[in-house]
């Protein structure tokens, strides 16, 4: 659901487990200009103003520190277990610390949220990700530590009407889907990301699944690197246990 904290604009799910905080930035409520404005949390963009979005970030929910990543679109996820918030490369963070808060930066990749009994990750799930098997192997993270996804939470990103690609793509994601993962509209290829990703969760028998349904291309309050041609902020998916 769309909310507002203490004037910050987030999106947060309709059920968050006990003991875990979950949130989803908006592009409002921070220092940004233009192309920016206004809450920009991508320190890989041309904008001065991210430190001091991420200090209100932080004031406003009482966090001492964020652990990022320097993404890559890759399938590699860190296992953080230390308070070490030096940036890494990878797209996602598996940890079981409390009080450590995760954030993954989108501006039209999804990103999905695994909730167990001990452990949490947090991935950054763009289509290089996806194929490349960034979901099985936060799954094989939870296994090989001796826990289970509860719970999975997918979104927000770029939805299947919006997201046009090539014929070349979808052929390549034809040979691990099987899921009504695309649709052609006035003689167009799209991708629906979010239906592979459920697709994905499903066949790992993870079926308790939250979908925060917010197109970034759709909703003007989400930053998204297709419909502002490149040339813009991202948002933070946040996960952590308190």
């Amino acid at each position: 659901m769309l909310a507002a904290y203490k004037k910050l604009m987030i999106i947060k799910p309709d059920m968050v487990a006990p003991g875990i905080f979950q949130a989803f930035t908006t592009r409002f409520s921070g220092y940004s200009t233009g192309n920016y404005n206004s809450f920009n949390l991508g320190y890989y963009t041309s904008d001065e103003n991210v430190d001091k979005n991420y200090e209100r970030l932080k004031s406003i929910f009482g966090f001492r520190n964020i652990k990022i990543l320097k993404q890559i679109h890759s399938a590699k996820i860190i296992v953080l277990d230390n308070y070490d918030f030096a940036i890494e490369e990878g797209d996602g963070i598996f940890t079981s610390l409390n009080g450590v808060i995760t954030g993954i930066q989108t501006a039209d990749c999804w990103t999905v949220q695994l909730i167990g009994e001990s452990y949490v990750a947090n991935l950054h799930c763009g289509w290089r990700g996806i194929f490349l098997g960034i979901i099985e192997n936060a799954n094989e993270l939870f296994c090989k530590h001796g826990d289970k996804v509860r719970t999975a939470y997918v979104g927000p990103g770029i939805c299947g009407k919006c997201y046009e690609v090539g014929e070349e793509l979808v052929e390549k994601f034809s040979r691990i889907s099987r899921s009504n993962f695309y649709l052609i509209k006035d003689g167009r290829y799209h991708l629906d990301l979010k239906e592979i990703i459920i697709e994905k969760l499903k066949n790992l028998d993870i079926i308790n699944i939250e979908i925060l349904n917010y197109c970034s291309f759709c909703k003007d309050y989400l930053y998204s690197y297709r419909r502002d041609n490149g040339d813009t902020g991202r948002m933070l998916s946040l996960l952590g246990k308190l």
